[in-house]
This record gives structure tokens, sequence and C-alpha cells, in this order.
């Protein structure tokens, strides 16, 4: 048993993937580190209006994009792709209400109201339980509190975003089409999901459940949290006037020249 084996991702067994990985793909693994750094120096110092609902839930967004970017890189670094395409399904649909927010400031109203459909939700259903974690919202989560709330919906009009919705009427549905739909494969346990913890042979048959770091993704996800990251960059620059869009057209080239290497 190697020292991998022994330890797994919490070992120094994990160090020598590490190495050859941040080395097989260096460019990218640079670009977005790159990318990120460009992000924090440019976005983190704004000081927007807060008392704009706007400006605030576009900068809330982008920090949850940044930081599921980073994440990933991370998680790249230690063969973890399947987890960093989790984390890059949540920053994708984060990119989707941050064009939707920096487009349309009617849509921060929709987006905070909806949660009062979440919260109708939590409340259901710590009616039907009397243990933990629901205790103290089941304390509160009266009838007649739960009564309220269902007319304020009525009454309000209150509807759940719904992503495929904002990516349609913001021209995002090939992006939804696409990495959105593929992505939201690795946050369901599927059939499909547990083949990458399978080695097969030739044949297709299964000869041993495979449990280590993998490689085969890390180009793909590195790729994808580039674009999403530079993407959200472009929103906050149409919102904020930051004056960065050659900046962004110089990385989104770099980034395809890197692709074009490796195919």
């Amino acid at each position: 048993m190697n020292e991998f084996d022994k330890t797994g991702y919490l070992g120094d067994g994990i160090r020598q993937f590490q190495h050859s990985t941040l080395d097989s793909f260096k460019q990218l693994f640079a670009l977005c580190k790159e990318v990120c750094g460009f992000a924090r120096a440019k976005i983190l110092p704004l000081k927007g209006d807060r008392t704009n609902g706007q400006t605030v839930l576009a900068c809330c967004l982008f920090v949850k994009i940044l930081n599921g970017v980073e994440a990933t890189h991370i998680l790249s670094t230690y063969g973890l792709t399947h987890e960093g395409r989790i984390i890059l399904r949540s920053a994708l649909e984060g990119f989707f209400f941050l064009r939707a927010t920096t487009s349309d400031a009617a849509f921060v109203t929709e987006f905070i109201k909806a949660d009062e459909v979440n919260r109708l939700k939590l409340m259901r259903a710590a009616r039907k339980y009397d243990k933990s974690p629901f205790l103290e919202i089941r304390q509160y989560a009266t009838n007649e509190v739960i009564q309220a709330q269902e007319e304020k919906i009525e009454k309000e009009e209150i509807e759940e975003v719904n992503v495929w919705n904002v990516a349609q009427k913001y021209g995002l549905q090939h992006i939804y089409d696409s990495h959105y739909r593929l992505l939201s494969a690795d946050i369901h346990v599927t059939a499909r999901s547990m083949e990458q913890y399978m080695r097969t042979g030739a044949t297709g048959s299964l000869e041993s459940i495979d449990w280590g770091p993998q490689s085969e993704d890390v180009d793909q996800n590195l790729s994808l949290g580039i674009d999403i990251l530079v993407r959200s960059l472009a929103c906050m620059d149409g919102l904020f006037g930051i004056g960065i869009a050659d900046e962004l057209k110089t990385y989104t080239k770099r980034l395809e020249t890197i692709q074009e290497g490796q195919d």
C-alpha cells in the first residue's frame, strides 16, 4: 500500500500528483491564477453605493463566482475534477444571475423576493418534523405564520427564479444547453456519474474501483473556469465602467491559443 492509499488527499502522498499536474497544465494554471489576480485587483476595491441593490448584489455574485473559480483551480491540482465540476456549476449559475443583475436593475427585486418562496418551503418542511435541524424553525413556523407567508406570496405574485428562464432572457441559452446541462450531471448521483470511479479494460469490463486523483478533465475545468470569470468581469465592467474590455479580449485570446495548442 502506497502513501496515497494510506492517507488519500489528506496526506503527503498526493504531492507527487500535484507537481506533475501543475507541470502538465502549467499554461492553464498560470492563466487561471493571473485572471483571478486581475479580478481581485479590479473588482474587490470597488466602492459601490451600499444602498443600491443592483451594485451590492452584483458584487456578492461576483465574489461567489471568483471563489468558485479559485476553488476549482485548487481542486484541479489534487485531481478532484468531479468535485471541481460541481463547484463550476454553481459558479456558472452565479454568472447567469450576474448577467441578469447587471443588465436589468428590476431583476434584483425579483431575485430577492424569490427567497420568500424558499422560506415557505422550509417552514412547511419544518412542520413535518420535531427533531434537529428543524426545532427552532418549527417553533417559529406556526400555522398562522405559514398562512401569512402564503398570502404574501399570492398577493405580491412572487415566483421562484428559474435558471433556464434567466439564461434564455439574457441570451445565454447556448451556455445553459451545453456547459450547464453537462455540469448538472455531476451534481446528482446517477449511474453515468459513477463511471468515473471505475477502471475498465479494453472490452469494457470492470477491472477495479478508481478512487485516486484524475487529470483527464483538468484542462476542461480550468478553461471553463477562466471563461466564466472573464465573462463575469465583462458584466462588472458594463455596470461599473471599469474600462477593462481590452484586457478581457486579451485573456480570451490567450485562452483560445492554449486550447488550440492542446488539440
